[in-house]
């Protein structure tokens, strides 16, 4: 995975979310990869926004504007990275933290998946 950092509209994981069982996988790969960019570009919020659509306290202007671009670079990775399926499942969701939220209920594995 490349650290460098990502435009709008262009990055996206190899591997795409189809479903429960490559959920788990395809979650740890965007964590990561959203944790480096968060290193690489100092100042972005890109991994903050998928655990929560509030902004940190105490932002000024520059640093708003910085976390609503966050916002949308980290809900298009996101949606650039499931499959056709999931894509029309999430994309009525605005923002990185719901679309996650909904596929962790609908498509992390539970107990009765592995018997």
């Amino acid at each position: 995975m490349a650290s460098e950092n990502f435009k709008l509209g262009t990055a996206k994981l190899e591997e795409k979310l189809t479903g429960k069982d490559n959920f788990i996988f395809w979650k740890m790969k965007l964590e990561r990869y959203l944790r480096i960019q968060d290193t690489a570009d100092d100042g972005y919020f890109y991994h903050y926004v998928s655990t929560n659509h509030e902004p940190p306290n105490n932002l000024d202007a520059n640093g708003r504007g910085r976390f609503q671009r966050s916002l949308a670079r980290t809900l298009n990775f996101i949606l650039n990275s499931l499959s056709q399926q999931m894509f029309l499942e999430v994309s009525h969701l605005d923002t990185a933290r719901a679309v996650m939220d909904h596929l962790t209920l609908k498509y992390r594995p539970n107990v009765l998946d592995a018997i």
